[in-house]
């Protein structure tokens, strides 16, 4: 780094003979202590990988740069900025499991498909699976009501995916579980929010029980 060249760690590696693992870590480090300055954004490259038999593919490597620091804050090489530790703008990532509990606290009078929450916060970073994941906690904690089609074995979604809606903590519980109760019999009848294959629900799958609400009583 002493010769002032932005390098990344594959060229440290390559350049110093040590483990990639190692050439992060080392890289990582000095940019934190102030010794060096990191590419503001990360940079791309067409990479070729050759897989034997299989014959060589391509993909896209992501990648940041590492320049010496020199005591200063920010600096531009080969039309690059880099910037030090301390000036490097912090991401916070948005909380998935507060973002998809909000969700339905703030629409607590309708009931909704799994995969509807997953696409109305897709723009938040949201996936189905943490939509599913995240409920299934809350539903252990009695703050969700969480439908399924259940038959003697497992329980499995429904075309739209399980059915959830929140279960207000400020009511009696069991009149806060006999209204969440309504907003999925509502939504799986074709109700507000239905899917569009939710009508041919009520008749169930091979012959088991139709849907099942799990709550956990507290």
């Amino acid at each position: 780094m002493s010769d002032g060249k932005p390098r990344s760690t594959r060229e440290v590696t390559e350049r110093l003979g040590v483990t990639t693992r190692a050439a992060e870590s080392a890289c990582c480090r000095y940019w934190k202590a102030g010794s060096l300055l990191r590419s503001e954004k990360p940079l791309h490259e067409a990479n070729r990988v050759f897989a034997g038999r299989a014959g060589t593919s391509y993909n896209t490597r992501s990648f940041y740069l590492f320049v010496l620091g020199n005591g200063g804050e920010e600096a531009v090489a080969d039309n690059v900025r880099f910037l030090s530790h301390s000036s490097t703008p912090r991401t916070v990532k948005p909380n998935k499991a507060q973002l998809v509990l909000n969700f339905l606290r703030e629409n607590s009078d309708k009931a909704f498909y799994t995969t509807e929450i997953a696409a109305r916060l897709k723009e938040s970073g949201v996936t189905i699976r943490d939509v599913g994941v995240n409920l299934r906690r809350y539903e252990k904690r009695g703050e969700v009501c969480f439908r399924g089609y259940r038959n003697a074995e497992h329980e499995t979604p429904f075309a739209a995916g399980y059915i959830v809606t929140y279960v207000d903590p400020n009511k009696r519980r069991e009149t806060a579980i006999a209204e969440a109760t309504e907003r999925t019999e509502l939504l799986l009848q074709g109700g507000s929010h239905a899917g569009a294959q939710s009508s041919g629900l009520t008749r169930g799958r091979g012959g088991g029980s139709l849907g099942r609400i799990l709550l956990i009583a507290k």
